[in-house]
């Protein structure tokens, strides 16, 4: 039995290092605003608690969506049910643009924006750009 209590305390510190690590406020996210300008909202953990504001239905049933991190006040592009290779973008009003090509994961996103001004999601279908509404 003493071999499981280094085990628990183990496995009960990597969790509250863990939970450290994760933004919880505004005053936590590792950037705000403009500096998230090209970041990605993954390895950032803007994606915690990111909810999609605009979405749009795609050709072949895919779907484009605009998500907002209101911890990191920023905006990106994620798009699904596309074939890998489709490009994807977001961009906002001030001329702050990102892309990215979709993969082969469910999911696939850009970078992100500063969403602090309206943006509008965006994936190319040949010739054409289908965008969401501006948010």
């Amino acid at each position: 039995m003493s071999g499981r209590r280094p085990y628990a305390r183990t496995l009960a510190t990597t969790a509250l290092v863990g939970a450290l690590f994760l933004p919880t406020d505004a005053s936590a996210a590792p950037c705000r605003a403009e500096t998230c300008n090209g970041l990605d909202p993954l390895t950032t953990h803007c994606d915690i608690a990111a909810r999609t504001v605009k979405s749009a239905p795609l050709p072949g049933g895919g779907r484009l969506e605009l998500r907002w991190s209101a911890t990191c006040q920023a905006n990106w592009a994620r798009v699904s049910g596309v074939f890998a290779g489709t490009p994807v973008m977001v961009e906002n009003t001030v001329d702050d643009w990102q892309d990215a090509t979709a993969g082969t994961s469910t999911y696939s996103h850009t970078p992100m924006v500063d969403g602090t001004h309206s943006s509008r999601a965006g994936a190319r279908f040949g010739d054409a750009v289908h965008w969401t509404l501006w948010a």
